[in-house]
């Protein structure tokens, strides 16, 4: 071309070479630090780290294992057994024949917190106040008609279990001692009756009066 300096071509790509170069020097630092560049539609350079993502200090740890076991989806807790309130109680006392050509033998004792439904010993004491131990062949317990205050009637809410003291079984007690009897079958045992579509609310905080009978030989 007319005007076209000498050596014109040899420049050009000698620039050519350069800017090629230059670009090389660009994308190593990129390829060697695991990083890739994308350009979109000549828009800014996306940058995607192909490192593992670090986590967040903002979020919560999981949550620690639960002592309550899981049944079918649905935390389930133990429901205690309610346990039944005490409505009355029943108290006496009493004398028994020792027969023994003495002073007879005394029977005290009673029960408290009575539940409706539960049976329950009567502790009673045998006191011998003979010189002599004594073998007591019976013992008895009766019950007031009705309650103290009244209103709980006795026959109808009370169920009593006698003694198992008998003259094939009897129940020694040592000259001038005493025995405590704390448990069936040796003791009495007393239930206030659950009647179920009954409304027993009359019994509630209710007293009622034992007296107690037996007797002994030597």
């Amino acid at each position: 071309m007319i005007g076209e300096p000498r050596g014109g071509y040899p420049r050009k790509d000698e620039r050519r070479r350069r800017l090629l170069l230059l670009l090389l020097l660009l994308l190593i630092p990129f390829a060697l630090g695991g990083l890739a560049v994308e350009w979109l539609g000549g828009g800014a350079p996306k940058v995607c780290s192909q490192g593992t993502p670090s986590v967040s200090a903002g979020i919560s740890p999981l949550p620690s294992v639960s002592a309550i076991q899981s049944v079918g989806g649905v935390e389930a807790t133990p429901i205690p057994t309610p346990t039944p309130t005490p409505i009355a109680s029943a108290v006496g006392s009493g004398n028994g024949g020792a027969q023994v050509g003495g002073a007879n033998f005394r029977i005290t004792g009673g029960v408290g917190n009575l539940v409706p439904g539960v049976t329950t010993a009567i502790g009673l004491t045998l006191t011998n106040p003979n010189n002599v131990p004594i073998f007591v062949t019976s013992l008895t317990v009766g019950i007031a008609a009705d309650s103290t205050p009244p209103g709980c009637i006795s026959a109808s809410n009370v169920q009593l279990t006698q003694s198992n003291a008998s003259s094939a079984d009897p129940i020694a007690v040592p000259a001038g001692g005493s025995v405590t009897l704390t448990s069936a079958p040796r003791a009495p045992q007393i239930m206030l009756l659950n009647l179920p579509g009954v409304n027993q609310d009359v019994c509630k905080n209710k007293s009622f009066a034992l007296t107690y009978g037996g007797s002994a030989h030597s």
